[in-house]
């Protein structure tokens, strides 16, 4: 491996043998992630044909993470980020199994989906954040800035990959064997993690009489920094609008592939490969720009950008045109995404920022689930295109009305960074 070395942060990362063997399994739980999405939306729309319930399974599974993620992070600290990731793994492989299971059976119901997206829902409010923080328990510091966008973008070739690949099983060998395949990458990861050897300081334990008011008093004093803090409080705002707006319309591409475009489980796939293909272009080409110069322009017309590609989506029945304009629809988002996190994470003093962080995180997932439970509620009475649409238009009159305010309070912000 000495070659990679000419790769910098990422190559020295790789010449860890622990990182190297982790990045082996999150590779392949990452693609089987996102052909886990791809097959859950389309069991959905086949079972019931609701936009409602696209909606409604979106909610139930991000709201776990909302309830889940601070008590997550919590205890990973406390008891090990390698240990609570392979007990949240063996949860969600057996769900994973029992969804196939009862599918090949022909014993799955709506209500049975919607108790099983819950689960995973919860497991993934474990998971994801232990996964993710493992890395610091393996690569050294030099490294850590590298192995951290290197699993970013991991994640963004997943989410091109792994929609295809669920697409073409799902059309040719059947629902049961995605959420089979699935279970199987969640077990290759498990055992990728049992060859790791990671270095984990616990942190002290307080008494259990303290652990909820030392939470709760961690989240007061994080909200009343933000909310004190009228320049950071105004990108925070964009950053919940983005994703309560914005970010639903892939719930509800499961009906735009059928309905709109008149495809089967392929036509989905593609239409979610093209959203990740332009989230890993946008991220890539933010982390080659390497500057925090010209951040609010870019979030500013990055949101009006990924607005009129949406709107233009929506009013298509054009499937080429649609993959076009949802490319760069997701390019754009998650340029002024990243923007707006960049702003937050370097603008806030360090013994508050995982505290301010972690809670806007918390907004966007909230209005993620608020935002797709509403839009697919909206789009059973109205039709799939109208509320994507208006959700479109609702963020360029908040950009034109507010430009002014959110331009002047952003540069601060970029101005304190530069």
């Amino acid at each position: 491996m000495a070659g990679l070395k000419s790769f910098g942060g990422v190559g020295r990362a790789f010449n860890n043998r622990n990182y190297r063997r982790y990045w082996y399994g999150l590779a392949a739980s990452t693609i089987g992630f996102w052909m886990f999405r791809v097959a859950l939306g389309w069991f959905t729309w086949e079972l019931t044909h609701s936009p409602t319930w696209l909606g409604v399974i979106a909610f139930t599974s991000l709201v776990p993470i909302l309830i889940f993620g601070p008590i997550a992070g919590a205890l990973a600290d406390r008891i090990g980020h390698k240990r609570v990731a392979m007990t949240s793994m063996l949860v969600a492989c057996a769900n994973a199994f029992l969804m196939a299971f009862l599918i090949h059976m022909d014993l799955m119901s709506i209500w049975v989906l919607f108790a099983t997206a819950t689960v995973q829902g919860v497991v993934v409010s474990f998971d994801f954040p232990a996964r993710q923080s493992m890395v610091s328990d393996m690569v050294e510091r030099p490294e850590l800035a590298a192995a951290i966008a290197f699993n970013m973008s991991t994640f963004h070739v997943g989410s091109f990959i792994g929609p295809i690949l669920g697409g073409f099983i799902v059309k040719d060998a059947g629902m049961a064997v995605a959420f089979l395949v699935y279970g199987l990458t969640i077990i290759w990861f498990f055992f990728a993690l049992m060859f790791v050897n990671v270095r984990f300081e616990p942190k002290s334990q307080p008494d259990e009489d303290s652990q909820l008011p030392s939470l709760l008093n961690d989240i007061v004093v994080g909200l009343q920094y933000l909310l004190h803090h009228r320049s950071l409080r105004w990108v925070v705002l964009l950053n919940f609008c983005g994703a309560f707006l914005l970010r639903p319309y892939m719930e509800l591409l499961p009906g735009y592939a059928d309905v709109i475009f008149n495809r089967s489980v392929d036509g989905l796939s593609l239409l979610v490969a093209a959203s990740g293909l332009g989230a890993f272009v946008g991220s890539f080409l933010l982390a080659m720009r390497g500057q925090t110069k010209g951040l609010t322009n870019i979030l500013l017309y990055g949101l009006g950008f990924s607005c009129i590609s949406l709107m233009a989506f929506a009013s298509s029945s054009n499937f080429l045109i649609g993959q076009i304009c949802l490319f760069f629809g997701a390019l754009t988002l998650v340029g002024a995404s990243v923007c707006s996190h960049s702003l937050i994470q370097h603008s806030v003093e360090p013994a508050l920022r995982g505290r301010v962080i972690s809670l806007t995180m918390s907004l966007s997932v909230g209005g993620m689930a608020t935002g797709s439970l509403g839009q697919g509620l909206l789009a059973e009475i109205v039709g799939l295109q109208w509320p994507v649409i208006a959700a479109a238009l609702i963020l360029i009159l908040i950009l034109l009305l507010l430009a002014k305010t959110i331009r002047s309070n952003a540069e601060k912000l970029e101005g304190a960074i530069s």
